[in-house]
């Protein structure tokens, strides 16, 4: 089981590679299509308003290609990125909405809000200062934050413009480059003059002029604001991007809170848990990473641990119920009993009396990031 482990994460083949690799398969085509299960739906965040474009929808899409084998292997492609990034103007593309129920703008309109995106997470907050904008200039078409009902009825723009409060929007970006995909880099630095956003942040990881840093950085950075507008003016926190960026920013609120607002562990804890809980917290979460090379690694180790570990009690509960040439009958039922009595107390004995059952390993381990990566390989289709 290790050697083939070793062999999936290293290789990660797709159906014609595997194929490719072992030719004394014969499977029919017409065998090979019926076992082929349907692409799934892939799911893109709105980054549009329809107050500010009606009529239109925009989606900010990552063209996904990657090398597998630690960028050896052979080049893959994102399935839909790619057929997106294919199609001409004038394709007619098959897609629905799906309403995110707890990802809009809160209703309360001097509630700060932060928004946390790197690289396309970036999407659903180009429709939050769509939104905003639209209000700021058109206040007496001032539309509720759910985008359903109108919020304010006023006879001139002067009388909307009082009665309409507007958000106090900070954006945190990260990306590789600032020359090569900060998108909408113009469009926001724009907003920002306008009053639009408050404040914009951007990390740059790959920038050869400073230090690597990411969005994680720039939250630590602005510690004292994080505590400014979320636990002192009741703030609400967006995030949206990859499962690991996700985790490191609940990790880096969590330290925020600790350091800056001298609680300990377990109170940075719950008092993120308690953001979550009551609706200040929300979060838009990628199932597929662009680091693929990264989470790849991550993943693949925790796997072989956690089968090293299992191998182990296999061998524990052999070693415990084979009986030598002395031993009788009755010995080994007296083993077996003592075992079992052991059980009740005794998570050892346990481990060895219960050995899992399923084929691939339940991974145990306390990175969150690692959890939910390791539910997406299992849930999910590959790279969109």
């Amino acid at each position: 089981m290790t050697t083939y482990e070793d062999w999936k994460f290293d290789k990660c083949p797709n159906i014609c590679e595997v194929l490719d690799q072992f030719p004394s398969l014969k499977v029919p085509a017409s065998l090979l299509l019926s076992q082929l299960p349907l692409l799934q739906s892939r799911y893109y965040s709105i980054s549009s308003s329809k107050s500010y474009v009606d009529g239109e929808i925009h989606c900010t899409v990552a063209v996904v290609s990657f090398r597998t084998r630690s960028g050896n292997g052979p080049l893959h492609h994102g399935v839909c990125s790619s057929w997106l990034n294919r199609i001409t103007k004038s394709a007619v593309i098959p897609c629905f909405v799906r309403r995110a129920a707890s990802f809009y703008l809160p209703e309360d309109r001097q509630a700060p809000v932060i928004m946390v995106g790197p690289g396309t997470g970036i999407a659903p907050f180009r429709s939050f200062w769509q939104h905003q904008k639209f209000t700021m200039h058109q206040p007496q078409f001032a539309i509720a934050a759910n985008g359903d009902i109108p919020e304010v009825q006023c006879n001139t723009v002067e009388e909307a413009g009082q009665a309409v409060k507007h958000w106090d929007m900070a954006l945190f970006f990260g990306c590789r480059h600032p020359d090569l995909d900060h998108i909408y880099k113009e469009e926001v630095a724009e907003l920002v003059q306008e009053g639009v956003l408050s404040k914009a942040f951007c990390a740059y990881s790959r920038d050869p002029n400073q230090p690597k840093q990411y969005v994680q950085d720039q939250l630590k950075r602005e510690a004292d604001y994080i505590i400014q507008k979320l636990l002192k003016e009741s703030g609400h926190l967006y995030v949206c991007g990859d499962v690991s960026m996700a985790a490191d920013v609940t990790k880096t609120i969590q330290g925020v809170f600790r350091e800056q607002a001298g609680m300990s562990d377990d109170q940075a804890r719950s008092a993120v848990e308690k953001m979550r809980a009551d609706g200040f917290y929300h979060e838009d979460i990628f199932g597929v990473t662009l680091r693929t090379a990264e989470v790849t690694d991550r993943v693949r180790n925790a796997a072989r641990k956690a089968w090293n570990i299992i191998v182990q009690s296999q061998e524990d509960v052999s070693k415990t119920l084979v009986p030598t040439p002395l031993m009788t009958q009755n010995k080994k039922e007296t083993m077996k009993k003592k075992l079992k009595l052991e059980a009740g107390t005794s998570e050892t004995a346990k481990s060895r009396l219960r050995l899992p059952t399923r084929r691939t390993p339940s991974v145990r381990t306390d990175d969150v990031a690692t959890k939910q990566e390791l539910q997406f390989l299992r849930e999910e289709p590959g790279p969109s």
